[in-house]
């Protein structure tokens, strides 16, 4: 029909989406991984900025929505250590993305993680910190 835009699927929105953002790549410092843009917004990875794409997605079908990006959370205040002359600085958890899942009706923190880096003590120590002193799940893509 004339006049009527033509429908994309979603893998073709992400591919068209990630074409624009490969041409601002960066080669990452750890695994290998790509630095990607999307627009503005810089992610650590193409899996990072795939999973961005996916949940924008979700947020325009209405399945979720409050879609924040780079969320910290605090995991243990500033102290000054006996024998130390300056305090040390907070211990926070920084996730990929936070979200409201209308379906299940809670907030979901999720983390884009390879199998490496999923094994990663420095990330272990967070995720059980994350749910021992605030009582939260991270779910991990």
């Amino acid at each position: 029909m004339v006049g009527t835009p033509e429908r994309m699927t979603v893998k073709q929105y992400r591919e068209q989406q990630l074409e624009i953002a490969s041409k601002k790549t960066v080669k990452g410092k750890k695994f290998n991984n790509e630095v990607t843009f999307i627009g503005d917004m810089r992610f650590d990875s193409k899996k990072e900025a795939n999973r961005y794409m996916e949940l924008l997605i979700l947020v325009r079908c209405k399945k979720i929505e409050n879609l924040q990006c780079q969320v910290p959370f605090e995991l243990a205040e500033r102290v000054l250590l006996l024998g130390e002359k300056k305090k040390k600085k907070a211990l926070k958890y920084v996730c990929d993305f936070y979200y409201f899942d209308n379906e299940t009706k809670k907030m979901i923190i999720e983390d884009v993680k390879s199998p490496a880096t999923r094994k990663r003590e420095s990330y272990r120590n967070k995720k059980h910190l994350m749910k021992t002193v605030l009582g939260l799940d991270i779910v991990e893509i």
